[in-house]
């Protein structure tokens, strides 16, 4: 399982105050206590984030390895490697959603992406 925070700092409540670091400790201690009264936590939890004037600023949520990052873990890459393709892989859906690339094209990138992590660490063999 993996636990990701998002959150959006560009706001009036991060801004206005002078002081965006009481407001991001302040969200982050009310989704602590949060998560600390609810231990049974388990991939698809989402908890939405919010500021002190009541707007939904990011989210927490806790996921299950999935996709490529499984694919990763199966071929022996460790936790940290394996999510960090799984990062680059969702960078890649983002473009293809903000339609910076197509998707054939991002899943071109992929393939090369992953082959060459693969050859750089022992987990693939080199091509030709």
């Amino acid at each position: 399982m993996k636990a990701v925070i998002n959150i959006n700092m560009d706001n009036a409540a991060f801004q206005d105050t002078g002081m965006p670091g009481r407001e991001l400790g302040r969200i982050l201690t009310e989704a602590a206590t949060k998560v600390y009264l609810n231990p049974d936590i388990k991939p698809g939890f989402s908890l939405p984030l919010r500021d002190m004037n009541g707007n939904k600023v990011g989210e927490l949520a806790v996921k299950k390895p999935m996709g490529t990052v499984k694919m990763c873990l199966d071929l022996g890459y460790t936790a940290e490697q394996s999510d960090l393709v799984g990062d680059i892989d969702e960078l890649f859906e983002k473009a293809i959603k903000l339609k910076l690339i197509s998707g054939d094209d991002a899943q071109r990138l992929g393939q090369i992406c992953g082959q060459m992590c693969g050859e750089y660490t022992g987990k693939l063999k080199k091509k030709g």
